[in-house]
């Protein structure tokens, strides 16, 4: 058993291996201390009359996220329709 274990364990000390660089990023994350003042303002102190926000904001905000953003329209049929292409159904 005991010769089964030495073979397991240097099996995993030789697959764990870390560069210089990964040990240093690990220190510095751990010992070095930051302090900062923040302010936080909740979402729902701000009232929705407040804030404007146009048509041409809305699609310019549309336009930079093109890929992250999928319009889906659902047909009649059921079936979810992304640019003239059936893509899922209901």
């Amino acid at each position: 058993m005991n010769a089964k274990y030495t073979i397991y364990n240097s099996l995993v000390k030789g697959a764990m291996y870390t560069t210089a660089t990964e040990g240093k990023f690990k220190y510095e994350a751990e010992n070095n201390k930051v302090n900062f003042d923040f302010v936080m303002v909740p979402f729902s102190s701000i009232k929705d009359s407040d804030v404007k926000i146009t048509d041409e904001e809305i699609v310019a905000y549309m336009k930079t996220k093109e890929k992250k953003i999928q319009i889906r329209r659902f047909s009649r049929s059921g079936l979810c329709i992304n640019s003239g292409k059936t893509i899922c159904s209901r």
